[in-house]
């Protein structure tokens, strides 16, 4: 069955798209932990990869917000 090349085809897209929908909900949790100080430490998520992440998450909000300012009349 998976040596079939539309199946395996499937079975990589699909794993793409859980990794994709785990990837926001991970944003999406780590965003919400900067703004609330009461939160757990990466909105709850551990490993080695959490704090790489916050950082990069942190770093894109602080790009956002430059941006916002530097369009705002």
């Amino acid at each position: 069955m998976q040596s079939a090349p539309a199946f395996a085809k499937e079975i990589d897209d699909i794993t793409r798209e859980l990794r994709i929908m785990r990837g926001e909900g991970l944003i999406k949790d780590m965003r919400a932990a900067m703004r609330d100080p009461n939160s757990l430490p990466f909105g709850g998520h551990g490993g080695s990869g959490a704090p790489v992440l916050a950082d990069a998450v942190r770093a894109y909000e602080e790009e956002l917000r430059h941006l916002s300012l530097a369009l705002t009349p």
